[in-house]
């Protein structure tokens, strides 16, 4: 049988409805429960320990004080804003290809939207980093090495909900030894399952979970599909389109 030519034909992906819902809220999940330091206070409870007055005048910061930025800003990161910035009060920032700015991101409360070459500088800001990038020659291994190093001033939480190829497990561990971060929150990894001789499992400042930030539902592949469908009938353009060559 012939082959088709690779752009004879358009692919799209499936998508929570709306777009990045489920990422927001595994997001603000893992935010609410740092913040409110929820695993502290169950510990405590188990020692029956009740905390002395500076512990508790301590124990958190307000969200409208912090800032989250969302590596790989997109649909996704337009949902996360509106449910964490303009739900629950967060600055948030965004970095993609381009460093542009459009109506759909001011409407939901995106402070600033930067390019790639501004890595450092986006780095450089935040107290909540949240990575949705895909698996591409150009997002494998970007915080390898020392990238996170710019962080070492606000030490902020790293969570991993796009690709598991966004950093080696050696730089994770060095960030975290070197205290570029705090805390790394991981849905995704390298290698999954993730192998039970990671040192990521009993690492006091590592959160596991075993990638369900997203899960795909029946009822959103189909509703996804008869939209596109229509669309289709309408020779309209699809949305969710898979880009071959930028691989998402």
């Amino acid at each position: 049988s012939e082959r088709l030519a690779p752009q004879s034909f358009r692919s799209a992906r499936a998508a929570t409805m709306p777009p990045g819902a489920d990422i927001a809220e595994y997001a603000a999940a893992h935010v609410l429960n740092l913040e409110r330091q929820l695993r502290e206070h169950a510990r405590r409870q188990k020692g029956k320990e009740w905390p002395t007055d500076e512990m508790r005048r301590a124990s958190y910061r307000r969200l409208s004080s912090l800032t989250l930025g969302v590596l790989g800003y997109g649909d996704i990161g337009r949902e996360m804003a509106r449910r964490l910035g303009l739900g629950l009060g967060m600055r948030v920032l965004g970095l993609r290809r381009v460093a542009s700015a459009d109506d759909g991101d001011s409407s939901c409360g995106v402070s600033r939207v930067y390019g790639t070459s501004e890595l450092p500088s986006f780095l450089r800001e935040c107290d909540y980093i949240v990575s949705v990038l895909p698996d591409s020659p150009q997002t494998r291994g970007l915080l390898d090495g020392d990238a996170l190093a710019v962080c070492a001033l606000k030490q902020p939480t790293l969570l991993n909900a796009g690709r598991g190829t966004l950093l080696s497990e050696d730089s994770l561990m060095r960030a975290l030894r070197l205290k570029y971060i705090s805390h790394y929150v991981g849905d995704v990894f390298d290698v999954e399952p993730l192998p039970p001789s990671s040192p990521l499992w009993e690492h006091p400042q590592v959160t596991v979970t075993p990638h369900v930030a997203a899960l795909t539902k029946p009822r959103d592949v189909a509703k996804c599909f008869a939209a596109n469908l229509r669309r289709y009938l309408r020779k309209e353009p699809l949305e969710y389109v898979f880009d071959p060559q930028r691989g998402y």
